[in-house]
């Protein structure tokens, strides 16, 4: 649908200007996190056609999303392109299905320029075409009106007097009296004829002399309702003058020029009507296209919005943005200094492979894994692997737990062997600990860091300050420290341990929306056969 500047500025009828109302609501998955309203809806100007100026909706999903604090995520964006009609209305009356609304407004007149909309041709799409109202309760809540009907306070009852007919004969007024002693009665719907004789009636400055003489003319007249609920005269068919007829009349003349007496005061009706017409427009009646929601109530606030296009509902997936941060240019290290004289400071003089292998076991074996059995030339990132956050993103964090935990459990197996071998003698022994042994290490030579973190730290406080993550991760407990010995998986230390992280890690996979699984279509992720990447 092609939208005029007055769709997108809120002047959609000649003379009334209404305020642009531009929501967007933020959803992570039902639940919604932000909403804002009364913003200007975002356009551009497309290239005129004639004299007209087409506007075009300018979005910016990523950024609401920024503006809103949301850094990272899956999340739902709902547009709404609405126009402010009127503000903080009240619900008075609900019908027994909840689809018809009586509705007010404290101040007076104040759906005058909602009438204005309605009842004046305008060039804006919104008035010339579609006109769709809608009820708007806040929070994306909008609920479609199909008929809306404007009310307020009407004039009401009044007093009023219907005079007789009138007409002129013969150069003289003249007026129909009833014929009998009263007109009959009048349901409102079905005139009611009567016969009415004509009697003159001078005016001011004419001869009296005739007043109250039959012309000789008679007719039927009935009292009809006009549009304004007053009463009116509707005349039938003439009479005439033959009055031989007329016995059970009022007046039986059989000659024209009779006179009666007639009571100028009395030539006329009074009765009384209800005035419609309205001087305060402070109610609207609307029929709604769905029921409300039972929680919706007499009394509640509400307000009135025209739908200038349908909403817009935009899927977006947030990675936090990398910024690139300023640090300090270093000098090169200087091998030179001497630091004899600083207190607490001495310098270590430089060691050789055998003197290191010689300090303990675990910093021998330690050595070994590095630089024989992993992988060589391998950069060492600084990473806190005492949190999932700090290196889980798309993988899984239960896997990583699940697959150190197997890890330990083939070590496990392997020192159980060369334990049970130790006490066999012989050159076949001695061949199968030797195997053992460097499968052990192979294992261990395998780990990544975070592996490495639980295997050989003891602590998982490795900076001064405290941290408030909900995923902190201990390093697997240990029996002693120098040299390392980790309890056994099956041991109540080790089975508390893996409960315990396994726990934090799945919490944190359900709340990681950047895991990889989540990347995937929903009805995979549902269907009764998963495919094996989820396994």
């Amino acid at each position: 649908m092609a939208l005029l500047s007055g769709d997108i500025n809120g002047n959609l009828a000649s003379g009334v200007q209404f305020s642009p109302n531009f929501e967007k609501h933020i959803y992570a998955d039902d639940s919604l996190l932000y909403s804002s309203q009364n913003g200007t809806i975002p356009s551009k100007e497309s290239t005129p056609v004639g004299f007209n100026r087409y506007m075009t909706i300018s979005l910016t999903p990523e950024k609401d999303l920024r503006d809103a604090n949301i850094l990272q995520g899956n999340y739902s964006i709902v547009y709404n392109f609405l126009h402010k009609i009127n503000k903080r209305l009240k619900i008075v009356n609900i019908s027994g299905d909840r689809t018809e609304l009586e509705i007010v407004s404290t101040t007076p007149n104040a759906f005058n320029d909602l009438r204005q909309l309605v009842e004046r041709n305008s060039s804006t799409t919104f008035a010339s075409h579609i006109r769709d109202f809608v009820l708007n309760f806040g929070e994306n809540n909008l609920v479609d009106i199909t008929t809306i009907e404007l009310g307020g306070v009407r004039i009401g009852n009044i007093d009023s007097t219907l005079s007789y007919p009138t007409s002129i004969f013969n150069g003289i007024p003249t007026v129909f009296i009833p014929a009998d002693s009263n007109l009959q009665n009048f349901d409102g719907i079905n005139p009611a004829w009567n016969p009415m004789v004509e009697v003159y009636n001078p005016a001011i400055g004419q001869s009296q002399d005739s007043r109250g003489a039959l012309t000789g003319r008679s007719r039927w007249f009935a009292v009809k309702r006009n549009f304004d609920m007053s009463l009116g005269w509707e005349s039938g068919q003439k009479i005439g003058t033959n009055y031989n007829w007329v016995h059970d009349l009022k007046y039986t003349p059989n000659r024209e020029g009779l006179k009666h007496q007639i009571n100028t005061n009395q030539l006329s009706i009074e009765y009384k009507y209800f005035d419609k017409t309205i001087t305060n427009y402070n109610r609207i009646y609307v029929k709604l296209s769905s029921p409300l929601d039972d929680n919706i109530v007499v009394n509640n606030i509400v307000d009135l919005d025209a739908r200038i296009k349908e909403s817009w509902v935009e899927k977006i997936i947030a990675f936090p943005s990398i910024q690139n941060e300023k640090r300090p240019d270093f000098s090169q290290p200087d091998f030179n200094i001497d630091l004899s004289d600083r207190k607490g400071s001495n310098g270590t003089e430089f060691e050789t492979w055998t003197s290191l292998l010689d300090v303990d076991a675990t910093t021998s074996q330690q050595l070994i894994s590095k630089y024989f059995s992993g992988s060589l030339g391998d950069v060492k990132l600084n990473i806190d692997y005492s949190d999932f956050k700090n290196f889980i993103h798309f993988s899984s964090a239960t896997e990583r737990v699940d697959n150190f935990r197997y890890k330990l459990q083939q070590i496990e197996k392997f020192n159980d062997r060369v334990n049970l071998l130790e006490s066999v003698s012989g050159s076949d022994a001695l061949t199968n600990i030797s195997q053992s042994i460097v499968r052990r290490d192979r294992v261990i030579g395998g780990f990544d860091e975070f592996e490495e973190y639980l295997y050989y730290k003891t602590d998982s406080n490795i900076y001064t300050h405290w941290s408030s993550s909900d995923f902190t991760i201990e390093p697997y407990p240990k029996s002693s420290t120098f040299p390392h010995v980790l309890r056994d998986t099956d041991s109540t230390e080790g089975v508390n341990w893996y409960n315990g992280v396994y726990a934090s890690a799945s919490l944190y996979d359900e709340f990681n929306d950047a895991r990889l699984r989540n990347m995937i279509p929903i009805h995979l992720q549902e269907a009764e056969d998963p495919l094996e990447i989820f396994e």
